[in-house]
């Protein structure tokens, strides 16, 4: 169940500052809710004492709470009550492209014919390199412990590095030994 907190700035007319979006598991008992999203908003006083938008800064939570996203944007232009032709909203994403959908909750890679590759909650907090998104399929990119195979390989040589460097520690230790 999500649910979204929109905090206005009372001494600028009542602009929009802040946009919460927070997620709660309706599944399990006793959870709290999450934060999923912040959208901050920073505004420039124009000379006849309105607001416009200078530009934002939205950030994506992940289930430890901790960014996976962050996105900044700067507003290059800023007209009011213009026609726009519908063509200027429908367009194309180009095969590769990554494509995050908020208004169906989709992330997903783009693949030919318009197959739509998705990245898990847990591949996109893992931040699995594009090229192995490119590669695998949806939940495969981390193998199946939960982590990028290649951290796999470096853990397991990290740790027979280790257990090198203790049997070099003990065997100069019995030769100190055995001397004296």
């Amino acid at each position: 169940m999500g649910k979204s907190e929109l905090v206005i700035d009372l001494k600028r007319d009542c602009v929009p500052v802040r946009l919460r979006r927070l997620f709660s598991d309706v599944t399990k008992t006793n959870t709290s809710w999450q934060l999923t999203s912040l959208i901050e908003i920073d505004y420039v006083d124009q000379a006849n004492g309105s607001w416009r938008p200078k530009g934002w800064k939205t950030g994506i939570y992940g289930e430890s709470g901790k960014v996976r996203e962050q996105i900044r944007a700067t507003v290059k232009r800023f007209d009011i009550n213009v026609n726009i032709p519908d063509s200027v909203f429908s367009f194309a994403f180009p095969v590769g492209t990554i494509v995050r959908n908020w208004k169906t909750n989709e992330h997903y890679l783009l693949r030919e014919g318009g197959e739509k590759r998705y990245i898990t909650d847990a591949e996109a907090e893992a931040r699995v390199p594009y090229k192995r998104l490119l590669a695998t399929n949806t939940g495969e990119a981390l193998g199946s412990w939960g982590i990028p195979r290649r951290s796999v390989l470096l853990i397991i040589c990290g740790g027979l590095l280790l257990l090198w460097i203790i049997q070099l520690i003990y065997l100069g230790y019995r030769r100190y030994r055995n001397v004296q």
